[in-house]
């Protein structure tokens, strides 16, 4: 039997047959769930608790885990975090093995041996939170490494080596980045927003941005990266993506959407989920992006785009994509010749990989 304490105090016990949680209560008194393990997969459990009762539901449960060991303090601690993906089906069949992916939402615990009397319970559950931050940090630099190694290996980017502390003014957004002498190549750099909405939680003051510059174009334009990077790293649901753009019948003469709409719908895209504006002097105006995008100090670095949304509810329509409960930008590419773009990799890692969002406090 491996014995485990959590982050919210509670024993966890879990043997070859069963999975067991203790809670201890101000007093004396425990109460303990016992759930018999009936099917074991990779990194998941099917559940069967007998002393269910039925009239709050039924017996049968599935739980995803993920266990393993981290380097803390310069200590290795073995962690185990799980959360319940279904819980008290009438029978196995109802039990799906569908998972939820935020890494927050598991429960994170630490390994203890009875009998070691060398940490309480309030030491281990602290220990227990500290690994669940140093996992998403571990896992946060693994996805931005393996972003930049993706565009290397797919497109031959040579990747711009950024220095992790340098931060750039949000202003002078990739023109800083060229100014380090170089001039073409993949990069991840950490930008600093003057003015983020205390009202916003997803406007970051710190962020960071995966991209591409223009001067550096591969396989001809940026549509066939940023949409491989999206299907094939992200291995996102391509159905749900969102396309907010601009028409080309418009009096600037300035490069519209049409033309790429059969290659999104090639990658999976929904027609119904391209929205294509049609008050382009406006959106020209602005040159905020979502069809075209203008730097904000260099005013001659400008072009036509596209920006990508993440549906954050069932049932999303496109034509609210800038409400902020039901979808989330996610990057804004250039259309030729304007060939860059630009991810915001917290929203990536939100998105895609289940992590927490990071606050502005």
């Amino acid at each position: 039997m491996t014995t485990y304490i959590s982050e919210y105090k509670t024993q966890i016990s879990i043997t070859d047959s069963f999975f067991l949680e203790t809670i201890h209560d101000t007093t004396t008194t425990s109460y303990a769930t016992e759930f018999k393990i009936i099917k074991r997969e990779k990194n998941e459990l099917f559940l069967l608790n007998e002393k269910s009762n039925y009239y709050f539901g039924g017996k049968y449960s599935h739980m995803h885990f993920i266990k393993g060991k981290i380097r803390l303090n310069g200590k290795k601690v073995r962690y185990f975090a799980f959360f319940f993906g279904s819980y008290d089906k009438k029978n196995l069949l109802e039990v799906t093995s569908s998972r939820k992916k935020e890494i927050s939402k598991y429960t994170w615990c630490v390994q203890h041996d009875i009998g070691d009397n060398t940490k309480s319970v309030d030491q281990l559950a602290e220990l227990a939170k500290q690994v669940k931050n140093a996992y998403i940090e571990k896992k946060r630099q693994k996805i931005r490494r393996e972003s930049l190694q993706f565009f290397k290996k797919n497109f031959k980017l040579p990747i711009l080596e950024i220095p992790n502390n340098k931060v750039f003014e949000y202003s002078t957004i990739y023109q800083d980045v060229l100014d380090l002498g170089k001039s073409k190549g993949c990069f991840i750099a950490k930008f600093l927003r003057e003015n983020e909405d205390p009202n916003d939680k997803y406007n970051l003051k710190l962020f960071n941005v995966l991209s591409i510059y223009s001067n550096n174009i591969s396989n001809g334009n940026t549509f066939v990266d940023s949409m491989e990077y999206l299907k094939r790293f992200c291995k996102a649901d391509m159905s749900t993506i969102g396309i907010v753009s601009i028409t080309e019948k418009n009096k600037l003469g300035v490069p519209g959407i049409e033309p790429l709409v059969p290659e999104f719908k090639k990658y999976g895209i929904q027609e119904k989920n391209i929205l294509i504006q049609t008050n382009v002097e406006e959106v020209v105006r602005k040159g905020e992006g979502d069809g075209f995008w203008r730097h904000l100090v260099k005013t001659n670095v400008e072009g036509p785009t596209f920006s990508i949304h993440v549906p954050l509810k069932y049932g999303a329509d496109i034509k609210n994509y800038e409400n902020k409960e039901e979808w989330l930008e996610v990057a804004e590419c250039g259309i030729e010749p304007f060939d860059d773009f630009g991810f915001g990799m917290e929203r990536v890692e939100f998105l895609f990989f289940g992590l927490p969002y990071p606050s502005n406090k």
